[in-house]
């Protein structure tokens, strides 16, 4: 039997355009899955809008964990400290 080879090409925006919910919701959980999504963060947002005050501090952290690499050893033991107090 002969093999046919076909290429489409579909931009993401188009791809997510023509998901309904449910498909949009199965992207979710994979993006989860192979960890591109923290599952904490993605029911965070379902569930509870977030204040402005929460919003910054998630910005903070955000930053910190894209920052971490560059923190002195004594930033560090520091933000260690501070999360092991509470």
């Amino acid at each position: 039997m002969p093999e046919f080879e076909t290429y489409v090409d579909v931009s993401v925006d188009e791809f997510l355009s023509a998901c309904g919910s449910r498909e949009i919701e199965k992207l979710i959980e994979a993006l989860i899955e192979d960890g591109y999504l923290d599952q904490k963060t993605v029911k965070n947002q379902e569930h509870n809008p977030k204040s402005l005050m929460e919003e910054e501090w998630d910005m903070v952290i955000e930053n910190l964990k894209e920052k971490r690499l560059n923190l002195s050893n004594e930033d560090e033991e520091i933000v260690k400290l501070i999360s092991k107090k509470y």
